[in-house]
């Protein structure tokens, strides 16, 4: 089991380098000194950004609430 876990491990470690090493020679040479203003723009608040922006805080606030429970209450091993 130890070999399993080592090999699937080392395989993750190779295929995260390789991969990423693809991602960063297909960024745009312009990618960190471009202007701001050529920016997509997030000011605007239609219904859709507005009730994915409620629904991702409240999902957070869950997990927040979630995490200071499990801090207190007893686990599996106890």
């Amino acid at each position: 089991m130890f070999w399993g876990i080592s090999a699937v491990s080392l395989i993750t470690f190779f295929g995260t380098v390789t991969a990423l090493s693809f991602v960063i020679a297909r960024i745009p040479d312009d990618y960190f000194i471009r202007p701001v203003s050529s920016l997509p723009r997030r000011d605007s608040l239609s219904p859709i950004r507005l009730l994915h922006l409620i629904v991702k805080n409240l999902v957070g606030i869950m997990f927040i609430i979630a995490g200071v429970i499990m801090l207190f209450i007893p686990g599996k091993g106890s």
